[in-house]
């Protein structure tokens, strides 16, 4: 059961920084990033009715969202995380719906796929989008006719005339549901396009949220993530620390002075994490930070099961500094660098 929505602090005031390249220096007024998240949500809510699956695929113990009705029947969790709070303009407006759809199709039964978009405050790192199960074998679709030459199994874009009903309701009700939760994710990410400033990124806090769920239910689980994957938080932010200090001992030390309630992520080779990767122009393009920043992120999943897909690098962005210095006499690793 989905926690109910949650009261919200008032942000943290802070100015704004560039992050342009290596040099992050100048500063402007502050654009929060909060109202591109509120557009978002209302484009969830406005889009969210898929009208109910038909009886056929809804009984049985079936939610309407295709889900086991019973928890004990659910198999393991899909988490697709969406960093829509940082402008990805210049990918594809299909590539999470496509992505989406990928992860949908490649479902055994009763498997679970949710989706986040990155949040915008601490205290509610990510935002619910949707939810959707299988609630059949891809082999439930191979039919054995003459037609259907040797029993190859269907899938959405090829549902065998064979199929019987039930069958038939619950794969169409997957589909459309499918196919409808794929066009919203393009219309969020159209919805985010565009240049603006960054309030907070809270990838670490958001994955800790991801953690504690997986390891409510039996996996075996995947996480999946579109992201930049850089953190920017009052307590760690690779746009403040140099690169020196993008590494999991200055994390740790930051995390045990404070931010008690993040964990460090047990995957127990239970969990597969596939990071769909946003190089940074002049800020994680070249050699020595890219390479530090995939070692930090490889030891922050524990050095687990890991896997870097690349896209297309884009521009950087604005970001807003927590207005403090930036040198820690508490942390000498983060020493040496301050915003102009």
């Amino acid at each position: 059961m989905l926690a109910e929505p949650r009261m919200l602090p008032a942000p943290l005031r802070m100015s704004r920084m560039s992050v342009r390249g290596r040099s992050r220096g100048s500063v402007s007024r502050p654009s929060a990033v909060l109202g591109v998240l509120a557009v978002a949500a209302v484009a969830v809510l406005g889009l969210l009715r898929f009208g109910l699956a038909p009886e056929a695929a809804r009984g049985g113990g079936y939610d309407e969202h295709l889900c086991p009705a019973d928890p004990d029947g659910a198999r393991g969790l899909t988490v697709l995380l969406l960093d829509l709070t940082k402008p990805l303009d210049g990918l594809p407006r299909g590539l999470p719906g496509q992505l989406f759809r990928d992860l949908t199709d490649g479902l055994e039964r009763d498997a679970e796929v949710r989706t986040f978009l990155l949040g915008g405050l601490p205290s509610a790192p990510r935002t619910f989008v949707h939810r959707l199960c299988k609630p059949f074998d891809d082999d439930d679709l191979a039919v054995a006719t003459a037609k259907d030459a040797g029993g190859a199994a269907g899938d959405c874009d090829n549902l065998p005339a064979q199929l019987p009903p039930a069958l038939r309701g619950s794969a169409t009700a997957f589909c459309n549901r499918r196919d409808a939760a794929a066009a919203r994710l393009g219309v969020l990410m159209e919805r985010a396009a565009g240049d603006r400033s960054v309030h907070g990124a809270y990838l670490m806090e958001a994955l800790d949220e991801t953690r504690r769920e997986f390891a409510a239910r039996p996996g075996p689980h995947r996480l999946h993530m579109v992201s930049d994957m850089l953190q920017h938080a009052d307590w760690y932010s690779h746009l403040e620390l140099p690169v020196r200090a993008w590494t999991y001992a200055t994390f740790k030390r930051r995390r045990d002075a404070g931010q008690r309630l993040l964990s460090r992520w047990e995957g127990d080779g239970n969990v597969s994490v596939d990071i769909h990767y946003v190089p940074r122009i002049g800020l994680t393009t070249d050699f020595e930070a890219a390479s530090a920043h995939r070692r930090f992120w490889r030891e922050f999943f524990n050095d687990g099961d890991v896997t870097f897909h690349g896209l297309p690098p884009l521009p950087p962005y604005e970001a807003a500094s927590w207005g403090r210095p930036i040198d820690d006499p508490r942390d000498p690793a983060a020493t040496g660098r301050k915003a102009n």
